[in-house]
């Protein structure tokens, strides 16, 4: 259980995660595996690992590593994720896609 209490420290609220191939959301100060079909949880794994290579990208852009680096290297390795996960999945914009991400994002109304 102090693992998961680690993963917390570092895992964006409302947001999932990958831990030794299993999928968790984490939902405030809990990190809990969603009841999801094995579909929609490979779908999920697919989102994760494009969203951990664009936050690296991004990071190798602000920190000026060399173009080389950024598209030699982490740009292609975007490009051939995001080719095999709308391969065997579909594209992002798919509503198949997007519905997990959906029905576990708390809804937020404003009143004003």
């Amino acid at each position: 259980m102090m693992f998961l209490f680690l993963l917390t420290l570092t895992v964006k609220n409302f947001s999932y995660t990958l831990v030794d191939g299993e999928v968790y959301y984490r939902e405030n100060s809990r990190m809990v595996k969603p009841n999801t079909n094995e579909t929609a949880k490979e779908r999920i794994k697919g989102m994760v690992e494009l969203r951990e290579c664009v936050d690296n990208l991004i990071h190798y852009q602000l920190e000026d590593y060399s173009e080389e680096t950024i598209k030699g290297g982490e740009q292609e390795t975007l490009n051939r994720l995001y080719d095999s996960f709308t391969e065997n999945m579909d594209l992002l914009t798919a509503v198949v896609i997007v519905l997990p991400f959906v029905m576990t994002t708390p809804i937020i109304s404003y009143v004003p």
